[in-house]
């Protein structure tokens, strides 16, 4: 039979899920055994019942055990609700930005990021750069990554007004020839050797009214004598 303790402890884990639920919606996460969820969950309880403690401290629902009946506080029932969909998008945020994970690393406690992959740490790092693809057999793509897997085995690019790259074997210049779509799919298949990220101040080929990389062959220094 469903008592009123085991309501009370419903009510208490359910802002903890919802919290745990929209920061897997937000956030690219490794933790996909339920074991994690359920400790993410109650990680997230526990910080939204410290908020909500130190706001108000009034339960959100009573119970008289005299008449029998339920005793809803709306105001406290919105304000956890609140908490449970406020706290979960701030951690996010932060998760996002590595702005945390950034301030222990200058103080030489870490050398990790909070992102799951050096893949995502890359990509959101140069978000504003264009960049060129290389394929396993020498062929070579560019345009501006609008879209990527989050997942660094998967290698899915969804490259906004691409250009193949095309490298003159006299003159050893490189050259563009966009296509005329709004955008091409990289898939896994197409087996990327390497992806050159572009620097967003540089000079770009306007021609065509696209936001294309030059795509210039770099000058390698000589290498120095010891």
């Amino acid at each position: 039979m469903f008592t009123y303790q085991a309501f009370q402890i419903l009510l208490f884990l359910i802002p903890g899920l919802i919290a745990s639920k929209i920061l897997y919606l937000t956030v690219h996460t490794t933790d996909t055994k339920e074991q994690d969820k359920i400790i993410n969950a109650l990680i997230f309880t526990m910080f939204i019942y410290a908020i909500y403690a130190m706001i108000t401290g009034n339960p959100p629902i009573s119970y008289t055990e005299i008449d029998g009946i339920f005793i809803y506080n709306y105001k406290s029932l919105i304000l956890l609700i609140t908490l449970s969909i406020i706290i979960p998008l701030i951690f996010s945020w932060f998760i996002v930005k590595d702005w945390h994970m950034l301030l222990l690393r200058k103080l030489h406690i870490t050398r990790n990021t909070s992102r799951s992959s050096t893949w995502l740490d890359i990509f959101y790092e140069n978000f504003k750069s264009d960049i060129t693809i290389e394929f396993a057999d020498g062929s070579r793509i560019c345009g501006y990554p609008d879209y990527y897997s989050d997942n660094p085995s998967e290698q899915f690019i969804y490259l906004k007004h691409p250009a193949w790259v095309i490298e003159n074997k006299k003159t050893k210049d490189y050259s563009q020839i966009y296509l005329d779509v709004d955008g091409i799919l990289i898939t896994p298949h197409m087996k990327i050797q390497s992806i050159l990220f572009h620097n967003p101040n540089a000079e770009r080929d306007t021609s065509a009214g696209k936001n294309i990389p030059t795509a210039k062959k770099p000058k390698v220094p000589p290498p120095q004598k010891k």
